[in-house]
């Protein structure tokens, strides 16, 4: 049987619905149509009523469910490449991804859960790997504008090798990502249901952490670490910034062990996520709001508190209020050697952060994954690429990040659906430095390098 080119699993949930239109949208556009999609849900009779006018020549429909352990596998034996949907992840994710890995298709999800992230790794990334599948999770607002946002930022650092080279100081550098969003309407009910049982095991979580082996990490990724978590003023962005506790540390760390930011080699390398705050009056009610939802979460009758007042899993906020929000994701990198310093400033920007834009977020990449598939690289000497030509390191299987798994070939296809990655400032000292091409024309360069297979 013909495997559907792509499967979204938890149609009927609210994000798994507008990643649903969007794809279905992106068939009758002209230039990437030729593609299969299927629909799965638990309750097939509420996928079709959720999908009422779907011509069914063009998306079928899958019951499956994580109570049916079957179900899950014969759903994943007939797609190549199947969009999870179904959170919370550290509760149903597991199974779905063993399923993927064990019937062979790629698996992309919308999960912002840094717990799940590092357990897939653990447990799937070398069978993953042996089996040539790419099982990339995190594929919408957590965490693509910090992982994609840091490769463009870092392709903006000098190219000069003498700046990375033969200097008598070892160079750094460091990326600061912060968040400023305007979102009214909040979030929809299965990330606020994802966030309260996230939190309920935090402490949990901090015990075990530190016992915790990363089986594929490089001898390198000790030097991959987090900034400092304290608030403090910055001076370029002119705002108050706060740590934000996401994934985002843990899926750039892990692009950075991968070696898809440094390609050189290995360069100490820092992250941290942070909020933009206007006043610092607002820095006192974050902290104070964080502490009460934190106890909260730790007690069964918090727990139920906080589901009794927010809101229930497949509510969202309105159409109206997505349509109002707007996000910006401003990511400051430090570059530094003996031969100088770097401040490069960047920007990532769209308008619905959390649902509206994770869509077309993760939308993009399954279609990057399906149609940019294969990356290589002609030798000099070479006409037409071969698999002998492929550059170590580009084509790369496991449990993988976006950059690790798509890199700029997925910026691109962003950037053209109006998720924008721009250049804001660039400055430099100590050194000359030669005009080079910078913000997205860097990107297009190296993409011009590549032959596209698939």
């Amino acid at each position: 049987m013909e495997r559907v080119d792509i499967t979204i699993y938890g149609a009927t949930g609210f994000t798994g619905h507008l990643i649903a239109i969007y794809l279905m949208g992106k068939q009758k556009d002209g230039k990437e149509s030729s593609f299969t999609l299927a629909l799965a849900a638990r309750n097939l009779s509420k996928l079709r009523s959720k999908f009422p006018s779907v011509n069914e020549t063009l998306v079928s429909f899958v019951e499956a469910s994580n109570d049916d352990e079957q179900s899950l596998h014969s759903m994943c034996r007939t797609t190549k490449i199947l969009v999870n949907c179904v959170g919370p992840f550290d509760l149903y994710g597991r199974a779905v991804v063993k399923a993927c890995v064990e019937q062979g298709c790629h698996y992309t999800d919308i999960t912002g859960e840094p717990k799940f992230f590092r357990e897939m790794v653990q447990e799937f990334h070398e069978e993953a790997k042996r089996k040539n599948l790419k099982i990339v999770p995190a594929c919408g607002y957590d965490c693509i504008p910090a992982d994609m946002g840091t490769l463009f930022l870092l392709q903006q650092l000098p190219s000069q090798d003498d700046f990375w080279k033969n200097t008598n100081v070892e160079p750094k550098v460091s990326v600061e990502g912060c968040i400023k969003a305007y979102i009214p309407g909040g979030p929809s009910g299965g990330s606020y249901i994802t966030l309260i049982n996230s939190l309920s095991s935090m402490f949990q979580r901090k015990s075990t952490t530190k016992s915790e082996k990363q089986p594929t990490s490089s001898p390198q990724s000790k030097r991959k670490r987090s900034l400092s978590g304290r608030p403090f003023f910055s001076k370029e962005l002119k705002m108050w910034i706060v740590p934000f506790p996401t994934a985002d540390p843990h899926i750039v760390a892990r692009s950075s062990i991968l070696n898809q930011y440094f390609k050189k080699g290995s360069v100490p390398f820092e992250y941290g996520n942070y909020l933009q705050l206007r006043a610092f009056w607002m820095v006192l009610v974050y902290y104070l709001f964080a502490l009460v939802f934190i106890i909260l979460c730790q007690f069964s009758l918090g727990r139920k508190l906080l589901h009794y007042i927010g809101k229930q899993s497949g509510e969202g906020p309105t159409q109206e209020q997505m349509a109002a929000s707007t996000f910006s994701f401003d990511l400051i990198g430090r570059a530094t050697s003996s031969k100088g310093k770097h401040t490069i400033f960047v920007s990532v920007s769209g308008k619905d952060l959390r649902y509206g834009d994770t869509a077309k977020m993760c939308g993009e990449t399954v279609l990057c994954m399906l149609y940019d598939f294969v990356l290589y690289k002609p030798d000099k000497a070479q006409q037409s690429p071969s698999p002998t030509s492929l550059v170590k390191g580009e084509e790369q299987y496991g449990v993988l990040t976006t950059a690790a798994a798509l890199g700029y070939p997925l910026i691109h296809r962003l950037n053209k659906a109006g998720i924008k990655f721009e250049m804001k400032r660039i400055t430099f000292s100590k050194h000359e430095t030669s005009q080079e091409a910078t913000g997205m024309e860097k990107i297009e360069h190296e993409l011009s390098k590549y032959v596209y297979l698939g």
